[in-house]
């Protein structure tokens, strides 16, 4: 058996950033550092900012439109922005995970599967004069197809039978979504008959499908452990241990750290360059959202930090994932903050830690970059997610400050 490579917290973080596609060496792939989650923010165009500079707000809205990048569900039930590609398979991931528990829902409320079947095929009639928006297709519907689901169902967020059907004929391949004026950075949809060969083809039996994904989620976190599996697909250990042995893995342990990671057996994991740049990540992005914590990210002084959650309620930054506010990274690892000022119509950042004059110079010229992309790229709107508000924005860039006057280094442009 072959011996464990053994990494320090710094090869590991480089490892972590680099299979990103946050290196110093900028990728070419489509989405590089993996799916992005589509909550109606502006996530996709930062994270695409950071690691393809290349790509504009208008290159990236002409490969939604030319469905290069499109919309779909996939894993924990989310939606998910995905190469063309990969389509199939968050889709496939979806309705592994998914629709049993829909269908579930809809018998707890008094649907039955006739009844369901009934608003699908409405809903594929009337789709088939063309595309409609959600409200355009509800209003085409017969009287009496789509009904309400009452208190009940609001409490299973389903207000009526329109959106689980919809989500069902999703999952089926019969139907597509696609983002109206080709933005990422809303929740509005026209719906359309899905066309020939989408989504693509995919694997027929589950266990294929887990070696597949656990495949792509390695390309993008390697190293990786099990509970890192485990967080982001919400599949059991049972069958992310058996793709893991099934794939050309080789074992990988981090200096402090008692459990196990894999990386895939082609990757580089050692002897990566240092990379002093500033990187201004979005919240909610894929450094931090494959990790199970992000407890190695971050120095051990930081460790016990409070970082607004979900809605501004505090959580602590080192035992948290999927980071509600915007990162500063270096080489890596979690080094500060930004965030965009409502008030001030610009952008604020600063470092946990002081940091040199050069360090400050180089976060105060990205820093400008990311505030340039908001104002005009992206009409001043700064959501993290569709409920995000002004208030919550302004919370988040007193906080940042507060990090400067707490021992950190902020940095304006």
């Amino acid at each position: 058996m072959t011996a464990p490579l053994h990494l320090t917290t710094t090869d590991a973080r480089r490892a972590w950033a680099t299979h990103q596609g946050l290196g110093p060496v900028p990728s070419a792939a489509p989405l590089p550092g993996g799916w992005v989650r589509a909550l109606g923010g502006i996530a996709a165009y930062l994270a695409l900012a950071a690691r393809r500079p290349d790509l504009d707000r208008p290159a990236i809205d002409a490969q939604v439109g030319a469905g290069a990048l499109a919309v779909v569900p996939g894993v924990r039930g989310c939606m998910w922005v995905v190469p063309a590609e990969d389509a199939a398979l968050s889709i496939a991931a979806a309705a592994d995970a998914g629709r049993r528990r829909q269908e579930r829902e809809l018998e707890r409320v008094g649907v039955d599967a006739a009844e369901i079947r009934g608003v699908r095929d409405a809903i594929l009639a009337a789709l088939a004069g063309g595309e409609h928006t959600t409200d355009a297709l509800r209003t085409a519907l017969p009287d009496g197809v789509v009904r309400s689901l009452g208190d009940a169902g609001k409490k299973l967020g389903m207000t009526t039978t329109l959106p689980p059907a919809l989500r069902l004929l999703e999952m089926d391949g019969l139907v597509r979504r696609h983002p109206l004026d080709d933005r990422l950075d809303h929740e509005r949809f026209a719906w359309a008959l899905a066309p020939s060969g989408w989504p693509g083809a995919t694997p027929d039996d589950a266990a294929s499908r887990t070696r597949l994904l656990v495949e792509r989620f390695l390309r993008w976190r390697a190293p990786a452990s099990l509970a890192d599996l485990e967080s982001w697909t919400k599949l059991s250990k049972t069958a992310l241990t058996r793709a893991l042995t099934e794939l050309d893995t080789v074992e990988v342990t981090v200096e402090g750290e008692a459990v196990a990671r894999w990386a895939l057996a082609d990757q580089t994991v050692t002897g990566l360059p240092e990379d002093d740049r500033p990187l201004l990540l979005c919240a909610l992005d894929n450094l931090f959202g494959l990790a199970e914590r992000v407890g190695p990210l971050l120095a051990p002084e930081q460790q016990a930090m409070q970082v607004p959650g979900m809605r501004g309620k505090p959580v602590v930054a080192a035992d948290t994932s999927w980071l509600h506010v915007r990162a500063v990274v270096r080489d890596g690892a979690w080094v500060g903050v930004w965030a965009w000022d409502p008030d001030a119509q610009d952008v604020v950042a600063a470092t946990f830690a002081p940091c040199t004059p050069a360090f400050r110079a180089a976060l105060a010229q990205a820093a400008a970059a990311r505030a340039a992309l908001v104002r005009d790229a992206l009409d001043g709107n700064a959501r993290t997610y569709s409920i995000d508000n002004a208030r919550l924005r302004a919370a988040r860039a007193a906080w940042v400050r507060g990090r400067g006057a707490a021992g950190g280094t902020v940095a304006t442009p």
